[in-house]
């Protein structure tokens, strides 16, 4: 159990009293001898008592702590539970999930493409801390929490996704205020190997009853104890910054999978992250240099034998860094090999973006995707969350690599520099560029350049600001790919006129970017996809 937190209050009044003590034998020590000359019994040892102050402090219940960085924001606010529980009132809490119509309709935009692929696609969303180990909230805390509500919300969420055609792991299933184990962690956001365990027994059933994993081939795996795990904790990082002190580690079990016999692939597939901290391992994920595998096992001339037919994708709760072994555990359940590319801070679709122009999808599409999701990640789910349409009008040219191995329409190669840059026009004879049945794909020289901000003009006088940012953990190799806006009719049937490649910063004199349009795969059908799941709905 994690040591409280002491107010530095009482932890001033105890080290002055230890100071005094000792202040008086330092003084007292000269007559010491006599005292001992007279006293037949030696002195008692004095006693001391240290108090728990406020488990968390006062300022931990101010929302404004919370104020200064999105990172603080999303702790809002920590409240003390049992057991040296910590949760946050506004996620962890929550009894409301809003999965609306637009993430719906754009998910189903995925699902459609990566089926066309042969991929089927499984959504694992992650539930609430409360809902999963409410028997850790104080009786105050518990007494206003309504898990009823709670638990009904986040099974209509999952029956929500499931109107877009992706399986849906029921994970409501789980939901037990008896259930006999910690599902997360006591003052952190993942969940425990544990959580993880029981999470991937679920899923697996979900992917056991697709036709097409009778069309994996299967081998034992077995799961072994590991190492402990020691976990510090994001809550109580938080806690410690906002109130100062520090809780103690927490330890549990760790595990680890392998193929039965000891004859681990793993390697050969890129899963090891020593070398470079990447979820890819830098191998056969190198969207970069994705054109120059020079064969071995996923080579441009490789079968499909050798590579896993299931596919992970997702956040730090998957990915093999926190040694939570969802994967691992998923091999065992379902006896196939498992590709695991999850990434840490990754958030929501980082990993979704990383692995759909990768080497190894594009060539080797697996039969099913595993898409794990924290709950407060899906675009929507919170007031002032993103707007989905940006995640999916990347993704779903992608899974189809953008404009790589199509004829471009139009296509620019331009040296940048500091401020507006001419990239693309559609002037003289004017091609129909339209939303809905072009895509947009953008490489620059440089593979590490992470942002882009571009304007897309169109004869009818609008204009899209396209902002683009991936974060440090995807590597895009400095492509940017992109679907025109078609997510409103007025852009869906507007004409382009240009793009502006719009840079803030100096850059050096080499930068170069290539700028390609073409047609979409299916072109005209997203559109009309789109507005038919959302009359679906209604």
């Amino acid at each position: 159990m994690g040591r409280q937190l002491i107010s530095g209050r009482a932890m001033r009044r105890v080290l002055a009293s230890m100071v005094g003590v000792a202040g008086l034998a330092l003084a007292a020590g000269a007559s010491a001898p006599a005292i001992a000359a007279t006293t037949d019994a030696p002195a008692a040892a004095p006693q001391y008592n240290i108090e728990l102050c406020c488990q968390l402090c006062p300022k931990a219940a101010d929302p404004t702590s919370y104020d200064g960085s999105s990172y603080l924001n999303d702790f809002r606010v920590l409240e003390q539970g049992r057991k040296g529980w910590l949760f946050r009132s506004k996620m962890d809490l929550a009894t409301h999930i809003d999965i609306n119509d637009e993430s719906i309709a754009q998910l189903h935009r995925l699902v459609t493409a990566l089926r066309a692929r042969g991929s089927e696609l499984v959504i694992v969303l992650q539930p609430p801390r409360g809902l999963m180990d409410p028997d850790m909230l104080t009786t105050a805390e518990r007494a206003r929490y309504d898990f009823a509500t709670a638990k009904q919300s986040y099974a209509n969420a999952l029956a929500r996704i499931r109107l877009s055609g992706a399986q849906v792991a029921p994970l409501d299933t789980l939901v037990n205020e008896h259930k006999g184990y910690e599902y997360f962690f006591r003052r952190d956001h993942h969940w425990t190997p544990e959580g993880a365990r029981h999470t991937a027994a679920v899923v697996a059933q979900t992917i056991k009853s697709l036709p097409a994993y009778r069309q994996i081939p299967q081998q034992q795996y077995v799961t072994k104890e590991a190492s402990l795990i020691g976990k510090p904790g994001t809550l109580q990082k938080v806690a410690a910054q906002i109130c100062g002190g520090s809780y103690s580690m927490q330890y549990v079990t760790g595990y680890v999978t392998e193929l039965a016999g000891g004859d681990d692939a793993g390697a050969l597939l890129g899963n090891d992250t020593s070398s470079n901290g990447d979820a890819s391992g830098g191998g056969l994920l190198d969207v970069a240099n994705k054109g120059n595998d020079g064969g071995g096992l996923l080579g441009a001339d490789g079968a499909d034998g050798g590579v896993p037919q299931v596919a992970l994708i997702g956040t730090s709760n998957s990915d093999t860094k926190g040694g939570y072994n969802f994967a691992g555990f998923l091999e065992q359940d379902l006896s196939v090999d498992i590709f695991d590319t999850a990434l840490s801070g990754g958030s929501f679709d980082g990993s979704l973006l990383h692995y759909l122009p990768s080497k190894i999808y594009q060539d080797h599409p697996p039969k099913v995707i595993v898409w794990e999701i924290p709950w407060q990640n899906w675009p929507g789910a919170q007031e002032g969350d993103k707007d989905p349409y940006k995640t999916y009008r990347q993704a779903v040219p992608l899974v189809y690599d953008g404009c790589d191995g199509r004829q471009a329409v139009m296509s620019r190669t331009i040296d940048v520099h500091q401020g507006s840059n001419e990239l693309l026009f559609n002037g003289g004879h004017v091609e129909p560029l339209v939303g809905g049945h072009y895509w947009l794909d953008v490489q620059f020289s440089d593979p590490t350049v992470k942002d882009m901000h571009a304007m897309i003009w169109y004869y009818s006088g609008q204009k899209d600001s396209l902002k683009l940012h991936f974060n440090q953990y995807v590597d895009n190799g400095g492509r940017f790919v992109t679907e025109l806006r078609d997510d409103r009719p007025e852009y869906a049937k507007a004409t382009m006129m240009g793009a502006t490649l719009e840079i803030d910063q100096p850059v050096s004199a080499s930068l170069k970017v290539t700028a390609r349009v073409c047609a979409a795969e299916g072109a005209g059908q997203q559109t009309a996809s789109l507005q038919e799941v959302r009359h679906g709905h209604h």
